[in-house]
């Protein structure tokens, strides 16, 4: 009875005289509600994932902020990290103003070891200032400009409390394709801030990457250097971007509910389609009754061929999406314009992304699709009413 009922609902519905046009748009409905979910969430990731990334790889993955203790500490505590395989980079970080002619800006300066430098600084010339591109520009400076560092923190008592400065130049602009970065950071060598400070420090130190087998072992130093030196703290880059890494996320989760309402509307063809049809397959309902079949098994087939028909909707839509995303990861190339940053078109897809773009519209198919269903009675008094009406 399951597969004759099945192949009589598929035939009526697609082969019929009367086919049922709004159950076929409902139907493309949820193909394109899969479709478009899955596609959404992964080039949103990508992009997502190639902006975290992109400021990880000058700010560190995770931050060991070394507190008020003495220089000595410090650099064991940085030569323990060397010796156990980790990648490390000392740095001190401090708040100055940098000026050029009439141009003054404040500027988050980062004092690095030249002899220890990330990825991003490798091959720049540390023998001056390197500074962010939009800084830069701001500053009106270029190539071997000679601009004027002030550090308000630090005071010469001799000369009254004047601010200390030093003037060096400009040997280095980088880009790094994260707006804040590029707008209030610069780099420097070490040795410049000790000279600049009169003081030799330095108080934090960046881990770019982890692995997961090293992760482990490099809990457990830090949960050593923490309880010798309760003023260190550790901290990732989400904890120190909470506001930028919830705005991402609301962004995730706006985008997702618009599209799922999508999957609302769609449902609402669904309803008005399955009533519909099942007010014309009514009188083969009742004959099918009178030759022997259960009204409740009769409403129970029609019910499971309409969850099967979401089911395989979803499904395709789903599957269309992620080879679709595969061939654009794939033979995209370059397709934004030069001003994007990101002109290939990222894709991340993620198992929380294939399970939302599945579920979110199945679930609320198949709860129009029951409700639609509930509003439709067979049973033998109804069906014997209907023939006394008829006859």
């Amino acid at each position: 009875m399951f597969d004759s009922s099945f192949r009589y609902f598929f035939k009526f519905l697609f082969f019929g005289k009367n086919k049922q046009r709004l159950l076929f748009l409902a139907a493309f409905g949820l193909f394109i509600s899969s479709f478009a979910l899955i596609i959404l969430q992964s080039v949103m990731g990508g992009l997502q994932e190639n902006l975290i990334s992109r400021s990880q790889k000058v700010l560190g993955s995770k931050i060991l902020f070394l507190g008020d203790f003495p220089f000595k500490d410090k650099s064991l505590i940085y030569k323990k990290f060397l010796d156990k395989g980790f990648s490390p980079h000392k740095e001190w970080e401090i708040e100055i103003l940098i000026k050029n002619k009439g141009y003054l800006s404040p500027v988050v300066i980062h004092g690095v070891d030249p002899n220890n430098l990330p990825v991003f600084l490798e091959g720049k010339d540390f023998n001056g200032l390197v500074l962010g591109s939009d800084l830069s520009f701001k500053l009106k400076t270029g190539y071997e400009d000679k601009v004027q560092v002030i550090s308000p923190a630090h005071f010469d008592p001799l000369l009254g409390n004047i601010p200390r400065t030093s003037s060096e130049e400009v040997l280095d602009i980088i880009t790094t394709d994260v707006p804040e970065i590029d707008l209030f950071h610069g780099w420097v060598r070490l040795s410049f801030l000790y000279n600049l400070t009169k003081k030799k420090d330095f108080n934090r130190i960046r881990f770019n990457s982890l692995s997961n087998e090293k992760s482990r072992e490099f809990d457990l130093i830090v949960n050593e250097i923490l309880e010798k030196y309760p003023n260190a703290s550790l901290k990732s880059w989400f904890d120190l971007h909470p506001t930028l890494t919830k705005a991402l996320n609301l962004e995730t989760s706006v985008m997702v509910f618009l599209f799922l309402s999508m999957t609302f509307l769609v449902s609402i063809a669904i309803t008005c389609g399955v009533l519909i049809f099942m007010e014309k397959v009514n009188k083969d309902m009742i004959s099918l009754w009178i030759l022997g079949t259960a009204p409740g098994k009769l409403k129970s087939s029609a019910k499971k061929f309409f969850l099967f028909l979401n089911f395989f909707c979803v499904l395709c839509g789903l599957s269309f999406g992620l080879l679709f995303l595969v061939i654009l990861d794939i033979y995209g190339g370059n397709l934004m314009p030069d001003v994007f940053v990101d002109r290939q078109i990222p894709v991340n897809i993620t198992l929380k992304g294939v399970l939302v773009s599945f579920f979110g519209p199945l679930l609320v198919s198949s709860f129009f699709s029951l409700s639609a269903f509930a509003q439709f009675k067979t049973n033998s008094k109804i069906f014997l009413e209907k023939i006394r009406t008829a006859g």
